[in-house]
Parts: structure tokens; sequence; C-alpha cells
């Protein structure tokens, strides 16, 4: 519970999924989850709720849905949403953790009563380009690892947006996401790493296994990030991959430690131009904190900010 989604009136149920597996170096093969159509129970976006006016409304929607509907009566979003609505705050991963433990015990008690790595791996609607970002998963789980099994937390999930025509199952997308999956077991087996996998049909369990978990990689996406953002038990989480990720009461420049959303995912906090020479010096901190990789990445240049700062981090004000 749940298993994918209820179905709005306007979306075509897709046909019977294939199944997906990945075999293990010890010679063991463990299926992967499928969700083939899942437009609903989409946890990231839900949580974080930002974009433009049209997002919005269908996040509304979506919330509504999980409110109002039985299929997600027992669900932890249901949990969260009702919570969160009493206690008048969004983005609150403390309460999201709080369902967990409530709705979902045992998954949740299992991640805590262990150290691995938890590694989230979107798959799915995405196909197998996250696989691209192997180098960088594969750092950031040696800075965490120390009993060197990787849980890798995925599943094959579409959340598909017929209007537009994105997310939607294909048996192509399904081919390259379970091959880059069964791809990313074997490199992380090349390393040396122990790996295990945690997937279920019900999103609750992935979700909740990561949330509780202490040592999260993401690899990319907001779910992967609220996991990050979960782990380090920090309300300062902003994302490093959309600068639109971000809840605004976390958009908060007055600490030092704002950057430090978790040990190996730096986390910058971005609002445009920065007024005053206080925020400036905090802008240079994070900088040494492990700023300076994010200038490197794909979205860059739309932190100017951050770029001119990493690369000059000695010189003069930038503001």
């Amino acid at each position: 519970m749940p298993q994918g989604s209820e179905v709005p009136p306007h979306i075509k149920a897709p046909r019977v999924p294939r199944r997906c597996s990945v075999q293990l170096a010890s010679g063991v093969e463990v299926p992967v989850a499928v969700l083939p159509n899942n437009p609903v129970y989409r946890v990231g976006d839900l949580f974080y709720h930002l974009g433009d006016s049209k997002l919005k409304q269908h996040n509304l929607r979506d919330r509504a849905v999980i409110r109002n509907s039985l299929t997600f009566n027992h669900s932890v979003m249901r949990c969260y949403l009702e919570m969160t609505a009493r206690a008048r705050r969004e983005c609150d991963p403390e309460l999201l953790r709080q369902c967990c433990t409530e709705r979902q015990p045992a998954v949740s008690a299992r991640a805590l009563a262990h150290d691995n790595v938890a590694l989230h791996f979107r798959s799915g609607d995405v196909g197998g380009v996250v696989l691209r970002n192997f180098n960088r998963m594969a750092v950031d789980i040696a800075a965490l690892n120390t009993s060197g099994t990787i849980d890798v937390v995925t599943s094959l999930n579409f959340s598909p947006n017929v209007a537009k025509g994105l997310f939607l199952y294909t048996g192509k997308k399904h081919n390259e996401s379970c091959a880059a999956t069964g791809k990313l077991v074997a490199r992380l087996e090349g390393l040396g790493y122990r790996v295990a996998i945690q997937s279920s049909e019900d999103i609750d369990k992935d979700m909740c296994y990561l949330l509780h978990s202490r040592r999260v990689v993401a690899s990319t996406g907001g779910f992967g990030l609220l996991s990050v953002c979960s782990a380090s038990r920090s309300a300062s989480c902003a994302t490093p991959y959309r600068r639109t990720y971000a809840c605004p009461e976390w958009l908060n420049v007055s600490s030092p430690l704002i950057y430090r959303g978790h040990a190996s995912v730096p986390i910058p906090v971005t609002t445009g131009a920065w007024a005053d020479a206080r925020r400036e010096s905090q802008a240079r901190h994070a900088c040494s904190e492990g700023l300076t990789p994010l200038c490197k990445w794909k979205y860059a240049n739309k932190w100017p900010l951050c770029k001119r700062l990493c690369a000059n981090p000695t010189n003069g004000s930038i503001l």
C-alpha cells in the first residue's frame, strides 16, 4: 500500500508490464518492482510542491486524491498531508518520518538497524540516463560507507503526464531502465561492495527505508534529495539538482551552516541576489565547505553567483 496509484479517468492504463530482475554476484536473481502507471503518488513533487502554476495545480489535485480516496487511506503520504494540514506547515521531513514509523514500522526499524549506504536509484520513466551519474555516486558512497554494503533502493516507476506525453510506460523505457539497474549493481560489485536490493510495488516501503536510513546517496530527482535531507536530520534541504526544489522556509541564509545538508552532497541555497556582505561571507563559507564541484554541474549557469564565487574564492566583493 499503495501499489502505484488510483488512475484518473483521463489516463489510459498501460498494458501489463514486463518483469524485471537483477542477478547479484552470488548468483541470486532479485526482482525489481515495476510500477507502470503511478500518476498520483509522486512523493518528491507533492512534498516540495513547487513549480509554475500548472504544476502546482497538478500537485493540489493529486494531494486531494490522496487525502480523499480509499486507495490511499493507510498510506504514508495520506498521514503526512493530514499532519501538515493540522500543523499548518510544509516540507517537514520529520513529520514524514513519523508517518513512516506509524504506517511502516517494520521497514523503518530495519533501516535504522544498520549503517549500510542506501542508494536511491531513479529508474523507469527516465530510462537509463541516470547511470551517467555513476562516478559521482561512487565518490559519495566511498565518503559514507563503513560496512561495505550498498542497499540499492529502486523500482521501475512511471508517473505519466498524458497531456504532455511525458513519463509514459513503454517497452523501450522498461528495457533501458532494467538494464541500467543491472549495470549499476555490477559496477558496484566490481568496486568490491556487497549489494542488496530494496524494491517493492508498495512505494511506502521503499520511501520509509530511505527516510530512516542514516547514510543515503541520491542519483537524481526530488525524491532522492528528500531522502538525503532526511538522512542528514537537517531542516536545510535545498536540492543541488534543481534550484526550484527548495521549501520557502529553508531559503534562509542566516546560519553559516545552512549549506550542510549532507556530508557528501553539498546543498546550496540560492535565493537570487544576496543583498549584504554578511550573506556574501556565508556564501564563501559554503564554497569552502565543498560547493565548488557544483559550479561544474549542468545547472551551474543558473547560479552565476556560485560560479563566480568558486572560480575566485579569495577575490573581492562579488555583489
